[in-house]
């Protein structure tokens, strides 16, 4: 038998086995981008749900500066009354504060700030003064947790409160017929 006879049998040999481990390698390769490429997504997606989870509703801190803004404006004053250990709260600001925050649908309308029923913290007041947070809620006689409250300038209530949340079935009608009759 002949040395080019011999090298051609090899070469027949090889070449199917080469091509089975290019088709091997092309699979992992294109199974590696393909994990990368998920891995990237979901890195973003948990980025974007970082970036969400730092969306939060402002803190009422000085009444009067809103009320003036609201003047100025013409927006709606929706104070939000919540209760750390309240879960109707956790769920009102899942399903429907931090959604109308996101959505930004309500940026030119509405001045949302948060009372904690269980905060120290001074708010001034629509006439100017620091007040606990408690004489407030005594004020405006909230007796549970969620309300929101629809003010005017002065702080008197501009719509009917909403208290209790049970699911956003028609909270959203309510809502945005409250923050409708509170605008300028």
């Amino acid at each position: 038998m002949s040395d080019s006879h011999f090298h051609l049998k090899q070469l027949t040999w090889f070449i199917p086995k080469a091509q089975k481990t290019v088709h091997y390698l092309s699979a992992l390769l294109l199974s590696v981008m393909i994990t990368g490429l998920f891995t990237l997504q979901a890195k973003a997606d948990e980025d974007e749900l970082e970036i969400l989870e730092y969306i939060a509703v402002p803190e009422a801190e000085n009444l009067e500066q809103d009320a003036k803004f609201r003047d100025e404006t013409g927006m709606a004053i929706m104070v939000y009354v919540s209760a750390p250990d309240c879960p109707y709260c956790v769920r009102l600001e899942e399903e429907v504060i931090l959604p109308l925050l996101r959505s930004g649908d309500y940026s030119n309308k509405l001045i949302l700030r948060n009372i904690n029923w269980d905060s120290s913290l001074p708010v001034i007041d629509f006439d100017g003064i620091a007040k606990e947070p408690g004489d407030l809620l005594l004020k405006y006689n909230i007796i549970a947790t969620p309300t929101l409250l629809f003010l005017n300038s002065d702080g008197t209530e501009a719509s009917k409160r909403i208290t209790g949340y049970q699911g956003d079935d028609f909270f959203w009608y309510y809502l945005d017929r409250a923050i409708e009759r509170s605008l300028l």
